[in-house]
């Protein structure tokens, strides 16, 4: 239960949670578990109507997963050739973001899903980079898409 409690302090502002008790899809529902931990200073937010559960499915369902997030890059382009450093840098900026998110990723303020993990790893296999990419360090989370 203690874990379950960080889900309050990890819950990003604009989440969308459910109240919809009756959902037979909320026992492993992160909306539905996420509503039961919303901290006591926020007094609004999106939610999911109870209208979005139609013959016991929800549109909004989203399984419960916990994830091994990476917190951190640091220098993973210090041993990336001149060559490959400009369109490698510009395809990592498309798809994660540029300007202040990525360096909110690079400095470990937003977190890098696995999934995300693994787009980096196989963009520096395109370009022939076969040593796997170090990330700052692991942290253990819930997923909230």
């Amino acid at each position: 239960m203690e874990d379950l409690k960080l889900i309050g302090s990890l819950l990003p502002r604009d989440y969308m949670v459910c109240f919809a008790t009756q959902c037979p899809q909320n026992h492993d529902c992160m909306r539905y578990l996420a509503a039961q931990f919303i901290p006591a200073d926020v007094e609004k937010g999106v939610c999911v109507y109870p209208t979005a559960c139609r013959d016991g499915h929800c549109r909004y369902y989203s399984q419960i997963r916990r994830v091994r997030a990476a917190k951190g890059f640091g220098d993973i382009f210090a041993d990336v050739k001149r060559k490959d450093y400009m369109p490698m840098m510009a395809e990592f900026k498309r798809h994660i973001g540029s300007g202040g998110t990525y360096y909110r990723y690079k400095n470990g303020q937003l977190l890098l899903m696995p999934e995300q993990q693994e787009w980096i790893r196989q963009l520096f296999k395109r370009y022939g980079y076969s040593e796997d990419v170090k990330f700052g360090c692991y942290v253990e989370t819930y997923d909230f898409r």
